[in-house]
């Protein structure tokens, strides 16, 4: 409808039977006029800027959908709202707050988005409330596998180190206990299998993931991986090192 379309009027005035469909379109709209529109629904002062619309069920569905569209735009919104709410806000998020997991899973495919996705799911991870496998804490330490496209990210292991090091040098006890669940993730040699599906988005081409050219390269990043636990937990408190 090009560029002047109006979202908030079209969708009030839609039939409900319609909305879904209407919404999940969006997904395809990264690489169009409609890219536009996408980034006017995502600012931090428009639709969602209003809690119970950003936490509802329709609401945090569209997210996960305009994160395919615009990962970093739907990032900076995440970013404004989870990353400004308090560690009670965090955990008294519970019905839907999986949709917004699912939405930082799909932006941490991306390099540029990654630390930062990760960072937003650390403070998911952090007020943890649900016993779901893939729930905030089980996406994050997903997102450090290393293997043969063990994890759903472009990333490779030294450039998700960052997002690992900011844990163990951060004041807070608990996400350096957090960092050691990723640590240990990243270390694990078996295993590796996940559910395939963030790698698809929209009409891009699958995301290139990961993969390590030849078995050396494999083993030197869980090297790396190993020489960052031991250093970065080296000056931490005699009671937090025995965790």
């Amino acid at each position: 409808y090009g560029r002047g379309f109006d979202f908030v009027s079209t969708f009030e005035n839609m039939p409900e039977s319609l909305q879904g469909w209407f919404m999940d379109m969006f997904r395809y709209g990264h690489d169009s006029d409609a890219a536009q529109i996408v980034r006017v629904i995502l600012r931090p002062d428009g639709v969602f800027s209003k809690r119970e619309v950003f936490s509802s069920a329709k609401g945090s569905s569209f997210i996960a959908t305009l994160a395919e569209a615009d990962p970093e735009g739907t990032l900076a919104l995440i970013e404004h709202t989870v990353g400004r709410w308090s560690p009670k806000e965090i955990m008294d998020f519970e019905t839907n707050r999986q949709n917004i997991v699912w939405a930082l899973e799909k932006i941490a495919v991306w390099r540029p988005t990654f630390v930062r996705a990760i960072r937003m799911l650390a403070r998911l991870a952090l007020g943890e409330n649900s016993n779901y496998s893939n729930n905030a804490t089980g996406t994050l330490l997903g997102l450090f596998r290393i293997g043969q496209e063990y994890a759903a990210t472009e990333a490779s292991p030294p450039e998700r180190l960052p997002a690992l090091l900011e844990m163990f040098q951060a004041s807070d006890n608990a996400l350096k206990r957090l960092g050691l669940k990723v640590a240990e993730a990243a270390l694990q040699t078996s295993g590796g299998l996940r559910i395939v599906g963030a790698e698809y988005q929209g009409i891009k081409e699958r995301a290139n993931l990961w993969r390590p050219k030849t078995c050396g390269e494999w083993w030197a990043e869980y090297r790396r991986y190993w020489d960052c636990l031991v250093n970065g937990t080296r000056n931490w408190d005699d009671e937090l090192r025995k965790d």
